[in-house]
């Protein structure tokens, strides 16, 4: 086993990293590389507790993986928040860097935590390819990017779930509310969330358990694969739940919570696994790239995934290679919301049912032009790939998107400022989604009409494969 200590440093502040690799043998597999676990031992942001650290680490190397133990910065240190998400940021950075060295497969960097420990591992799950992360850790976001989560009793929510010595610790006495905004994780899920396995007790008097419920809720709407599981009793801070992590005074052996490391390991086999992961991983894209039409209106989105969009129309196929489309796009809130009255949502749905409140209307549009002079017999197909690639990598940033063809396009024209040899073809409409959208297989002959379900979530009715396909 390669056990080191190593510094992970941010603005005076340092962490310590404590290796648990696994030495490959020339008699089994010299050239085997393994998944690695970040282990991030709660403690309030006060301390880290050995009761969540090295036995936790052990208890992944027993099991084939490599493991890593943060013992990143708390308050008695002065060390608030951002200090030990850009900490655990530039440990996975780290460790992604240093896979060859350490035979670590970089497509399987796992994030374990438990309690406040559990509300970093989270908080760097929806927060790794945001930009201010940039700036303050000199990485680039696939660098940080864990592959999965694995939470035990989180701390999720500043509120109204919290734990008030926790958020006292990390964001210090009487925070601005934009902070308390900031590390309510379950506001923050989106589509880039990695896969997460979550456990929690149901009678934790700590740490409620409805910190759990309010996350899992968050990543089923985002579409993020999750593993849960409630146990119905066991008190705060189980760790292993075994001899090996009881506290002082005995307690924490909880015979029925024991198996959840077994689960996780497994786990991560099934969901962080290198070549059948990103096969499912694609398929939750196409699946999960549905058309959305509530959003979230506070949430802009951001300049870096607007030019990740038009990247992927630049990719896109076109008749000829002639590329005659061109795109405008529309980020202003003032224009924004001058153009939403111009469109029509949700036709197949009675009037204003489907149409966005206020609230919930899109943050951006791109409209989809064409020259007069140039139309082409593949407008429509050169129109169909480049908006299948935009909302395909909007989706990938947990965006949503709804494309737009009943629309008011003479007025727009005005409006934006379309030149006269120019028409609008097509416009699509972008944000966080505020609401989910899923499928649901039927047989010919039955309704194909999408509708709302009781939690106004769109329910999309699709034929089956077998019944539109012949093989021949």
């Amino acid at each position: 086993m390669i056990h080191e200590i190593h510094e992970i440093s941010f603005r005076g502040h340092v962490a310590r990293l404590a290796t648990y690799f696994l030495d490959n043998s020339p008699e089994i597999d010299s050239g085997r590389i393994r998944p690695v676990v970040v282990v991030c031992p709660g403690g309030g942001y006060e301390m880290t507790s050995d009761r969540e650290a090295e036995a936790v680490a052990v208890q992944f190397c027993a099991r084939g993986y490599h493991a890593a133990v943060l013992r990143y910065s708390c308050s008695p240190e002065g060390a608030r928040y951002p200090v030990a998400l850009c900490q655990l940021s530039l440990a996975v950075a780290w460790l992604r860097e240093n896979c060859k060295l350490y035979h670590l497969d970089p497509d399987r960097i796992v994030t374990a935590g438990f309690s406040a420990g559990g509300h970093l591992a989270a908080n760097l799950g929806v927060a790794w390819q945001e930009s201010f992360l940039d700036g303050l850790t000199d990485t680039v976001r696939e660098q940080r990017k864990p592959n999965g989560q694995i939470l035990g009793y989180p701390v999720i929510s500043s509120e109204p779930w919290a734990n008030q010595e926790t958020t006292d610790h990390l964001l210090g006495p009487c925070p601005a509310s934009e902070l308390l905004e900031a590390v309510s994780l379950e506001r923050h899920v989106t589509g880039q969330t990695p896969p997460t396995f979550l456990w929690h007790t149901y009678t934790d008097d700590t740490v409620p358990v409805e910190n759990s419920f309010l996350f899992a809720s968050a990543l089923r709407k985002a579409g993020v694969s999750l593993e849960l599981h409630i146990y119905p009793r066991g008190i705060h801070g189980l760790g292993l739940a075994n001899e090996e992590t009881k506290n002082r005074l005995g307690l924490g052996v909880q015979r029925e919570c024991q198996n959840w490391i077994d689960m996780a390991g497994g786990w991560i086999s099934r969901e962080v696994a290198p070549l059948a992961g990103k096969q499912e991983q694609l398929q939750e894209l196409l699946t999960g790239r549905r058309t959305y039409r509530r959003f979230d209106q506070s949430k802009p989105v951001p300049d870096q995934v607007v030019r990740e969009i038009l990247r992927a129309q630049q990719v896109a196929s076109s008749g000829n290679n002639r590329q005659r489309l061109r795109y405008l796009v529309i980020r202003t809130p003032e224009l924004v919301e001058q153009v939403f009255p111009l469109t029509r949502w949700a036709a197949s749905l009675p009037e204003g049912e489907g149409t966005p409140r206020p609230g919930e209307h899109p943050v951006m549009f791109i409209a989809v032009l064409e020259e007069k002079a140039a139309e082409s017999r593949t407008t429509a197909t050169d129109a169909g790939l480049a908006l299948s690639n935009m909302t395909l990598a909007a989706w990938n940033y947990g965006v949503g998107s709804c494309i737009m063809g009943n629309i008011q396009r003479k007025p727009l024209k005005e409006l934006l400022g379309v030149p006269d040899h120019m028409e609008i073809y097509l416009m699509a409409a972008f944000g966080y989604p505020a609401c989910a959208s899923r499928i649901r297989e039927v047989s010919q002959g039955e309704d194909l009409a999408y509708y709302l379900d009781r939690d106004r979530d769109y329910v999309v009715p699709k034929l089956r494969i077998e019944e539109v396909t012949e093989y021949r």
